[in-house]
């Protein structure tokens, strides 16, 4: 191995003492070993980082970091990022949990296609397919939606992250406008399911910031449909469509 390992694993966390040890343990677990797993906390009230440093002390590739101040979700992401020496950048929130090979195949993956800036998990295959910018955005809002994945699902070549400055700090959908950002310029890399398993939770941020997402889902559409390759009529169904989604979902 370098002094510099090929993926950086960011997990970042507030107040998750009751998830975070099965988070690190499966990062520890994988069959692939050449990472770095950071841990940035955001000003935790519980046991997170007691927890998180007891495997900082028994194993170097650890790092535990703790910010001075609660900077919130996105700038929080961003901070860990900065800490990142790898080639790929690869999140796991603190209440995931990854598949042993999980590392393994999103690397091998990524360097099978490097002109990939990132990698998503699919929800639906089990092999991996490339997506170009003229054809990203009709898979994700005609077909199966690829590109409406939390960060725990995907890996980013660390270059196009600071190259594009990273997530925005509008809670809760950040990391979708950063997908569509990332995919109007970049190809994209549709993984395989099931590499990533999601705990469902009270606590889970998409939760507690429900009135958030709605607000700021469909301007962050709009806009980028403005940008995209699409025809007219494609941005009229796709406007279309979400309007009556979010109204449903507002109706309960």
């Amino acid at each position: 191995m370098s002094n510099y390992p090929t993926i950086s694993v960011l997990m970042t966390a507030y107040n998750r003492e009751k998830y975070i040890q099965e988070a690190i343990e499966s990062v520890l677990a994988s069959s692939y070993k050449d990472f770095e797993l950071v841990i940035v906390d955001d000003c935790s009230s519980d046991k997170t980082v007691e927890i998180a440093k007891r495997y900082e002390a028994k194993d170097i590739r650890v790092k535990v970091f703790v910010n001075e101040k609660n900077l919130g979700d996105y700038p929080n992401r961003n901070k860990a990022a900065s800490y990142g020496r790898g080639k790929y950048l690869k999140y796991l929130d603190s209440d995931d949990v990854m598949r042993k090979d999980c590392l393994e195949k999103m690397v091998s993956q990524m360097e099978l296609y490097p002109e990939c800036a990132f990698g998503i998990s699919s929800r639906s295959l089990n092999h991996s397919i490339i997506h170009t910018p003229e054809n990203s955005y009709r898979v994700h809002f005609f077909e199966r939606g690829i590109l409406d994945i939390s960060p725990s699902g995907s890996i980013i070549r660390s270059d196009v992250f600071k190259k594009e400055n990273g997530f925005w700090n509008l809670r809760c959908v950040s990391d979708f406008e950063f997908w569509l950002r990332l995919a109007q310029k970049y190809t994209v890399l549709e993984l395989q399911k099931d590499l990533i398993y999601w705990r469902e939770h009270e606590g889970q941020e998409i939760k507690l910031g429900r009135i958030e997402y709605l607000e700021y889902n469909m301007n962050i559409i709009s806009e980028k449909l403005k940008e995209s390759s699409l025809n007219a009529v494609e941005k009229e169904a796709i406007l279309k469509k979400r309007i009556a989604m979010i109204l449903k979902v507002k109706n309960g």
